[in-house]
């Protein structure tokens, strides 16, 4: 066999299928945690649905889709889930904040992960608002 072709069989051995990533992949959750939150708020805070044009297919969904793209990417986010329930658990994080209610969501994470997940909470609130 020759050099080429030995490379060429090397890298199509090491390159994983979709199956092979999926499993490759840190384990899923069913349940956002703390440190989901996040990372959505991260991506949220840097994509601004808000923005979005209101009323055309496109818009808000759009950017949503475009933000569980992101969070999927990162490393950190435990849960599989597309744009519609991402923006399900934004509003619903959204909501429980202005309720003063993120104590009771403090189920898992670490202390710095919920001190940055409020703040995220008052910058996005407060350019909402805006």
């Amino acid at each position: 066999m020759s050099q080429d072709a030995t490379e060429d069989a090397f890298i199509n051995e090491s390159v994983p299928s979709s199956a092979e990533k999926k499993q490759l992949r840190h384990a899923i959750r069913k349940k956002f945690a703390a440190v989901d939150d996040v990372v959505l708020l991260r991506a949220v805070n840097a994509f601004r649905p808000w923005r979005a044009p209101v009323g055309i297919f496109n818009g808000i969904m759009k950017v949503f889709e475009d933000i569980a793209f992101q969070c999927g990417a990162d490393p950190d986010f435990g849960v599989d889930k597309p744009g519609v329930a991402l923006r399900t658990r934004f509003g619903t994080l959204m909501k429980e904040f202005k309720r003063d209610q993120c104590r009771s969501m403090r189920k898992s994470g670490t202390v710095e992960q919920y001190e940055e997940r409020d703040r995220l909470s008052v910058d996005i609130t407060t350019q909402v608002d805006d």
